[in-house]
């Protein structure tokens, strides 16, 4: 298997609370790269030509200019498909924010509408024997 590729989506563990956040969460213009988070998603940090650094402190600072423009609504991922990528590399930029608080950190979920097929009402099926019997 190619070094940094992929694979199955990763689960990330919830950061410590009690552990300060990294320097770049509070500075969406940093460029600091911690060996963190080269160890988490090493696919940006492998040499590829698509998926280099400079694409996922994009993809990190994307992100967090969203979570700040729909705080405290939950940031879901398919809110972030604007972005010009893989889309699954950029869920696991995602999941990796989450789980350390950069992003949805104490949001409020919404609450999912109920789909048509819920909202649409059952009509009550009459046999027309039995109407016509009634009649």
């Amino acid at each position: 298997e190619e070094e940094g590729s992929p694979g199955p989506q990763p689960t990330f563990e919830q950061r410590d609370p009690s552990k300060p956040l990294p320097g770049w969460a509070t500075d969406m213009d940093s460029v600091e790269i911690t060996q963190e988070e080269m160890a988490a998603i090493p696919e940006f940090f492998c040499g590829r030509p698509i998926k280099t650094p400079d694409r996922y402190l994009g993809i990190r600072k994307h992100l967090m200019i969203l979570w700040e423009k729909t705080k405290p609504s939950y940031l879901k991922k398919s809110s972030c498909l604007g972005i010009k990528g893989d889309v699954n590399a950029i869920g696991r930029v995602h999941s990796y924010l989450e789980s350390l608080g950069v992003i949805n950190l104490g949001a409020v979920q919404q609450a999912t509408p109920p789909s048509k097929k819920e909202v649409k009402r059952e009509k009550p099926k009459v046999n027309r024997w039995t109407k016509a019997k009634e009649a």
